[in-house]
């Protein structure tokens, strides 16, 4: 689907891109789930439940970091519209102009900041519950970087481990999905629809000082905004 857009349509790409991604994280999820269950069953002890607690967090890593990049590419996008509308609170055309300018500004900052939240909290989750497949790189490696390396990430995953560090992981997450997706509403409301962004940077726009659009991009884009809003 991406390969079929244009090539202007960067973000379009790199929003497909990252959903992709969210949804192998998913992916990565489930099958963590029945891993688990693999576990309960037969304890951390036994020679399957260990096998099957390293692969719990091999494939909580897969998930995390998959989901972590795809968190990043919608994050860079909200700063990249605070900025937009952050220069655009300046040289709105009235005051009523440039104060949604600057709830905008806002909403999208702590969108993004929240968004690397529930990234990094999933990390550190997928790192606490790795700590199995730390154990056993650190001392069945075949190089010594990675035993090393592997060993130190086992003492950082003993101490994302703990019932007070688990507790604050679990809370980061639930707190910051709940503040994304009251910001998100708030966006939905106050952002312009994809016409009202024609508007502002075609030849007839009232802000001279917005970007315009050139000659071959400015009937396109309209196009592309009527069947958006339709």
């Amino acid at each position: 689907k991406a390969r079929e857009l244009p090539d202007s349509d960067a973000r379009v790409k790199t929003e497909l891109l990252a959903a992709a991604m969210t949804t192998a994280a998913a992916g990565f999820e489930i099958g963590a789930s029945y891993v688990d269950q693999v576990v309960a069953r037969y304890g951390t002890k036994s020679v399957t439940g260990k096998g099957a607690a390293a692969t719990l967090g091999r494939l909580k890593l897969w998930g995390a970091g998959l989901a972590g990049i795809g968190g990043s590419l919608l994050a860079w996008w909200d700063f990249t519209d605070w900025y937009e509308h952050l220069n655009n609170s300046h040289v709105g055309r009235n005051k009523q102009t440039q104060k949604r300018s600057r709830i905008l500004a806002t909403t999208y900052l702590v969108r993004g900041m929240a968004t690397i939240t529930i990234s990094l909290a999933e990390l550190g989750t997928a790192i606490a519950i790795a700590k199995p497949l730390f154990d056993y790189l650190s001392q069945n490696a075949k190089t010594k970087a990675v035993r090393v390396l592997s060993k130190s990430m086992s003492i950082l995953a003993k101490n994302l481990g703990t019932q007070a560090a688990r507790l604050l992981l679990a809370r980061l997450v639930l707190g910051a999905f709940w503040v994304g997706l009251a910001l998100t509403i708030i966006i939905y409301i106050f952002e312009d629809d994809a016409l009202e962004e024609w508007c502002k940077r075609s030849t007839y726009r009232l802000t001279k000082s917005s970007k315009p659009y050139s000659d071959e991009e400015e009937l396109a884009e309209l196009y592309s905004a009527f069947n958006e809003v339709l």
